[in-house]
């Protein structure tokens, strides 16, 4: 061979590898086409990357009908890997992408694949509402492969019934997908009939099983289904069946098949191969071969702290980019913060303080006025300056012979001052009225709406606002003293319940505006 075929055989290779290893240079309808060969043979991991790559080129350049059908296979791509982080994403895509574009049929895709993220995680009652309204959306549409669809619907309902234990459920789950599958023969090809009618016998062999009906499991297994399905949509049923009829070589045979197309498909390290080998080393345990099951649990340990590193290494990722994004505004974000917060408590306090100050003032006006008038009326009477026109007024009502006896002894009792005497009590008043002490306690309550030591204090508090008034040299205790109350406390306590502030303030008051005695 010369040198210049040499070269041009290297180009050529060259070019060759060039177009397999880097894809992009294909249109997304045929790396679409790629994945959905890779997934055909059961190659999921490299399905996946064609199908990424297609959404990558595609989606700055439009094309909904195509992203919707990509979102679709990349959302159920991720479901068959059991990417449990990527999976609700591209669900959530498709969702919101199908309801922009109005598309029933991608919609009920989606909310299917919501109802089985929430079957995992445990929201049962939710889920089958969820996957039941997604098949109710699917039966009404005109979508051409509507039967395909359905069938694995109910494929899988099958499925999550009989996890739950609900077999005769199960059942007509399993009824209504072998329904489905007649309906949709005539759309579909050989291959895909061959690969339904599996899943129908291999879901209704494991339910038969499990039921106690092992006759016609078996005769269903043998005549139909045998040693060759690889289908992961049911090989879990098919591994239930094979543990309740204790064929445990067969299950080790379906198992290593299974590890043989994932090792192929470069996802040795998934959560399927996980899967596979914590179940083929349940079987070798149940065998008695502890040997061969310690290698099988040896394996997951490494896979499942392989996937935790990747997948804490991503989790850490994500979240420095985050904590990037955050620092560079967060000196902005906090001098604003803190900005309002101030001005808005500054605004709160200043409001407060306004509200309180308001409300101090009217109620010492309100104090000042009424103690005003109380005092220019006791002026008078401590003075004798009392004219019988001035008390007729009082009341517009003809009192009767008990007021009038006690409005007297209530003129006499101020004007002779008898409150002054520390000892002046009730005694002294049933001798001035000439009643009983239960008389006197109910005409007391009745023209004072207080009892009798209420009264008493009432008259002395009132003599006291007359002498600070008219005496600002005397001290508090001297006034105390001289109304009757020798303790300086008692004194200032039996005031402040009377006029609500204590004597000092009361002096400030006086200080502050003097009274003026309201016009006759």
């Amino acid at each position: 061979m010369s040198i210049r075929q040499t070269i041009c055989c290297m180009v050529t290779f060259l070019f060759v590898a060039v177009e397999t290893a880097w894809p992009s240079s294909l249109t997304p309808s045929a790396l679409m086409a790629r994945g959905d060969s890779c997934r055909f043979s059961l190659k999921f991991n490299e399905s996946l990357k064609y199908y990424q790559q297609a959404y990558d080129d595609l989606t700055d350049k439009g094309d909904p009908a195509l992203r919707l059908q990509l979102l679709e296979r990349i959302m159920r791509t991720h479901d068959m890997l059991r990417h449990w982080k990527e999976m609700p994403e591209a669900s959530y895509r498709l969702y919101m992408l199908a309801r922009q574009q109005d598309d029933s049929v991608s919609l009920s895709k989606a909310l299917f694949m919501r109802g089985r993220r929430l079957y995992r995680q445990g929201y049962k009652q939710m889920a089958y509402q969820t996957c039941f309204h997604a098949l109710g959306i699917m039966k009404r549409s005109n979508y051409e492969h509507k039967y395909h669809e359905l069938a694995a619907y109910y494929c899988l309902l099958c499925y999550m019934y009989y996890g739950d234990g609900l077999c005769r459920t199960a059942m007509r789950m399993c009824d209504n997908e072998e329904y489905c599958v007649r309906k949709g023969s005539s759309f579909h090809d050989k291959v895909w009939q061959q690969r339904a009618w599996q899943r129908v016998h291999t879901m209704r062999i494991a339910l038969l099983a499990k039921l106690g009906r092992t006759a016609e499991a078996d005769q269903i297994y043998h005549e139909y289904v045998g040693e060759a399905i690889s289908d992961p949509l049911v090989g879990d049923a098919l591994l239930e069946y094979y543990r309740l009829r204790h064929m445990n070589d067969e299950a080790l045979r379906y198992l290593d098949r299974s590890i043989q197309h994932i090792t192929s498909d470069g996802d040795s390290l998934g959560r399927n191969m996980l899967k596979l080998l914590a179940d083929k080393g349940s079987i070798y345990n149940q065998m008695g071969d502890s040997q061969h099951a310690v290698e099988c649990f040896a394996s997951t340990t490494r896979i499942a702290d392989t996937i935790s590193a990747h997948t804490l290494a991503t989790i850490s990722d994500e979240v420095m980019k985050v904590i990037d994004n955050e620092r560079a505004n967060s000196r902005h974000v906090q001098l604003i913060i803190v900005t309002g917060a101030a001005a808005l408590l500054l605004f709160v306090v200043m409001l407060l303080m306004l509200n309180y100050s308001l409300m101090v003032r009217r109620k010492n006006q309100t104090i000042m006025a009424t103690v005003r008038q109380l005092m220019h009326y006791r002026d008078m009477v401590v003075g004798d300056q009392t004219t019988d026109e001035t008390v007729e007024n009082r009341s517009t009502d003809a009192p009767d012979e008990v007021q009038r006896q006690f409005e007297e002894i209530d003129r006499r009792i101020i004007r002779e001052r008898l409150f002054v005497k520390p000892d002046f009590g009730r005694d002294d008043l049933m001798g001035l009225m000439g009643v009983d002490k239960n008389m006197l306690a109910t005409i007391i309550n009745k023209y004072t709406n207080t009892n009798v030591p209420g009264y008493i204090n009432t008259k002395r508090m009132e003599y006291a606002a007359t002498l600070i008034k008219s005496h600002p040299e005397y001290t508090m205790a001297a006034i105390g003293e001289a109304c009757g109350i020798p303790s300086a406390t008692t004194f200032i306590r039996n005031f402040k319940h009377v006029y609500g502030m204590t004597p000092s303030d009361f002096r400030r008051q006086l200080e502050a505006s003097e009274p003026t005695p309201p016009e006759n």
